[in-house]
């Protein structure tokens, strides 16, 4: 009896075969992937090794689309800003500042991971530079000098960072003090964030913007 004990020989699979096993990657697909990371889990929990499984893919693939972490992050910043919706100019100078701020903490508060770029004056996206150049716009054409502007343009930003972060129970992010006498007449000597931390602030006499730069027109008469 002839014994046969043929090798099994198993070929490899083509070269188009296992193309097809890896995913077509893209940046728009990479940048969509981190988004739903950072959204699910938080911008902390993002790493190019987790998205890189998160996509079935390998990490040092994605460095063919996205240069570094940081190009990641801008990135996203970029896909969030581009579907912002934009709303209408306001005549009224005081109402423009209140919409387009309603519309940037909307979005902060959606997707509170943006807050540590937008804080660190970090890759702003120009669709959000634009909003950002309608708030000042608004500030001057309340009457407000070019020193007091910026004062009060970065009070409000720090009161929407502190409580779209205080939102999400996250409001111990350190964030820019106000600068100018100005600002620290309203919310004397204290962090925007920091007063942000306990929810009773957000609902305290100062619970919109509208009522915010109100403050600011009463407290600008009285230092007049």
């Amino acid at each position: 009896m002839q014994k046969s004990n043929p090798e099994i020989v198993q070929e490899k699979p083509s070269r188009s075969v296992r193309s097809q096993r890896r995913p077509q990657l893209s940046r728009e697909k990479i940048v969509i992937a981190a988004i739903q990371i950072a959204d699910e889990r938080g911008e902390h929990e993002l790493s190019m090794p987790k998205l890189a499984r998160h996509l079935g893919a390998g990490t040092m693939s994605l460095y063919r689309h996205v240069e570094n972490r940081a190009d990641l992050l801008q990135g996203m910043l970029d896909h969030v800003a581009l579907n912002i919706v934009h709303p209408e100019s306001c005549d009224n100078p005081i109402d423009e500042v209140v919409v387009v701020f309603s519309v940037l903490q909307t979005t902060m508060v959606d997707k509170p991971w943006i807050v540590p770029s937008l804080a660190g004056c970090e890759g702003h996206s120009r669709h959000i530079c634009d909003l950002l150049d309608r708030i000042q716009n608004g500030l001057r054409g309340m009457g407000l000098s070019t020193h007091e502007t910026k004062a009060y343009y970065d009070m409000l930003l720090d009161y929407a960072y502190g409580s779209a972060l205080s939102a999400h129970g996250k409001a111990n992010y350190a964030l820019k003090d106000p600068v100018a006498d100005g600002a620290h007449s309203l919310m004397s000597n204290s962090r925007i964030s920091t007063a942000c931390k306990a929810d009773d602030i957000l609902v305290s006499s100062i619970s919109s913007y509208r009522e915010m730069v109100k403050a600011i027109l009463e407290a600008r008469a009285n230092t007049a």
